[in-house]
């Protein structure tokens, strides 16, 4: 027979099950980690969470003091909601009920479901029935709206905030206050696709700060996400290089970041092959073999792509592959004048004229003035870009550069070319000026980053482009043209804008590119059939000879008495720190 229980042992008991659960409050309230992995999800955090992953999150959010700016950047699948959104809403309010948050996401549906989450914790989950009665809210109590709710423990009946208010960005929040602000992937791909797009994001995201209270005793900011492209917000909150192109700036301080990558080596960099380097930094959910097969399913999705992957999973805006252009091919480009050797000369043209468009909006108007010699080098002399020109800015500015650089070859793909060569040969003649006009046909289907690639990656890479002039003093070739066009190339296929490139890229149109010199003749040749203007020298030609040495040179004169000019190599531009802005 059983012994029976006095009512002393039941109220032992009852202590000790009081303390326990007066213990494991606070435990909870005082430890973040604590909180998600032996209360909220005690029974799934082993599936869910990695400590050495998730851990170092919570304590970023518990460290972070009133005041603190946090950007976590994760790979997609890797529990970064739970963590930031979700479980730091549940446990904000526990330790304040009188808090307000705010969560923004990218779309509205995303937005009422992290809401949707919340308020369930609080209706059906056994942690808070067990260990926060006090914060359960029964399933027959109306519980706020799908968009916000205010929570029954709330005392300041003054605050007009809900406790939690979910939206997204770029909605009408005029008026709206919150001490805790949370972005979670507040910006889609489709919100980086253009410069203006991704203007307009930064543009909502400085809209959203105004309504934290900065009087509040937390005034916090945490914005989780993954990358999408060079000028997306993720890389404003980073103090990274939007592109000259940009005209929105992020109105903020620097945010103190975590940025991983699905697989990483020891130092925490991303890999550059995923098949054999690094380690999974989740391996408990996302090992190598799944994420490669991720690789796999973006590769054959149209939608997405390789590019895509390394973006949502490596956190890089640009895979080692997509790679086209290397800074380090630009940074020994310039040459303090041209060589005597120069056979053809002219200026490459993508026109963009405002006269029925928006001034200042829109593509750009972009032209180089450029020289071959005999080796198949390119000199590039002189440049112009804007939007905002006029066809009668645009003529003027041909002719000066023309007449400046005796360059009157002009190159422009065949769209619209007729009525605009027509343009340029009345007004060179109404100057008493010649004009070759050699309209070409458009390559790669319309392709413009397929064919600035194929024209300017190899001759970039070899070293046959050059900068004539000084980038110390500014002198020659416009300095911030060259900057705006190696910004252009070094994230091509990023930036919408890439005028500058597809201009520079007719130069080496099959009908205007000499070939290079067979190894029979060791002479160039041209290709036949194509629409190349008679070959010029120093004699027909003075552009070989305008641009003066720099002080201390002088020319020399050969035998036959003409100009020899100078070998641009002599007189390279050594030790200049070309600052690219990237």
């Amino acid at each position: 027979m059983s012994k029976r229980v006095t009512k002393e042992e039941l109220k032992e008991l009852q202590d000790l099950r009081d303390m326990e659960i007066k213990l494991k409050r606070e435990k909870a309230l005082e430890n973040f980690w604590y909180f998600i992995t032996q209360g909220l999800f005690e029974d799934t955090s082993d599936y869910h969470f990695q400590e050495d992953l998730h851990k170092p999150l919570t304590e970023f959010v518990q460290n972070c003091p009133p005041g603190g700016r946090k950007l976590i950047l994760m790979p997609r699948k890797h529990r970064k909601s739970y963590v930031i959104t979700v479980s730091q809403v549940v446990w904000r309010i526990l330790k304040d009920p009188n808090i307000r948050i705010l969560v923004i996401s990218a779309i509205d549906n995303t937005a009422k479901e992290f809401l949707g989450v919340i308020k369930r914790i609080f209706q059906h989950n056994p942690f808070i029935k067990k260990y926060f009665p006090e914060f359960h809210v029964g399933t027959d109590r109306q519980f706020g709206t799908e968009y916000k709710f205010v929570h029954p423990l709330r005392t300041r009946y003054e605050l007009i905030d809900p406790t939690v208010r979910s939206s997204y960005l770029g909605a009408p929040l005029a008026g709206k206050r919150c001490d805790i602000l949370i972005f979670d992937d507040p910006v889609e791909k489709k919100h980086c696709t253009t410069v203006e797009q991704a203007d307009k994001a930064l543009a909502n995201y400085n809209d959203v700060i105004p309504l934290l209270d900065d009087s509040s005793p937390y005034d916090m900011i945490f914005t989780i996400g993954t990358r999408w492209a060079y000028n997306d917000v993720y890389g404003a909150l980073l103090g990274e290089d939007r592109g000259e192109d940009s005209s929105v700036a992020f109105k903020g301080q620097r945010y103190d970041a975590i940025v991983r990558h699905c697989l990483e080596n020891e130092d925490g960099s991303p890999v550059a092959d995923p098949t054999t380097e690094g380690h999974p930094i989740f391996e408990k959910r996302m090992t190598r073999q799944k994420l490669l097969q991720m690789l796999d399913e973006y590769k054959v999705d149209p939608k997405q792509g390789e590019e895509d992957w390394w973006k949502q999973m490596m956190n890089v805006c640009q895979s080692p592959s997509g790679r086209k252009f290397i800074k380090e091919w630009f940074t020994r480009a310039w040459v303090p004048a041209l060589p005597s050797n120069i056979i053809w000369s002219g200026i490459v043209i993508d026109s963009a004229t405002k006269d029925e468009q928006i001034i200042m909006q829109g593509d750009f108007t972009a032209a180089h003035v450029g020289h071959f010699d005999a080796y198949g080098h390119l000199y590039l002399t002189n440049a112009l870009h804007s939007n905002s020109l006029k066809s009668p800015d645009l003529m003027k500015s041909l002719l000066a550069m023309s007449q400046r650089d005796n360059a009157f070859n002009l190159v422009k793909e065949k769209v619209g070319e007729e009525m605009f060569f027509g343009m340029v040969r009345d007004y060179y003649l109404n100057h008493n000026c010649p004009a070759q006009t050699y309209p070409c046909s458009v390559r790669g289907q319309g392709k413009k980053v397929v064919r600035i690639v194929e024209g300017l990656q190899s001759p970039f890479m070899a070293g046959k482009i050059h900068f004539v002039g000084d980038p110390g003093t500014k002198t020659g070739y416009p300095y911030h043209i060259f900057l705006k066009l190696v910004d252009e190339l070094l994230h091509i296929g990023q930036w919408s804008h890439d005028d500058l490139a597809d201009a520079l890229s007719l130069f080496f149109h099959k009908d205007i590119r000499v070939l290079s010199p067979s190894f029979d003749t060791q002479e160039w040749t041209i290709p036949r059939g194509a629409r190349v203007p008679q070959k010029s020298t120093h004699e027909n030609n003075p552009a070989a000879t305008v641009h003066w040495a720099t002080k201390g040179q002088q020319n020399d004169k050969s035998s036959d008495g003409s100009i020899r000019g100078f070998d641009p190599f002599l007189g390279k531009v050594e030790g200049i720190d070309l600052k690219f802005g990237l």
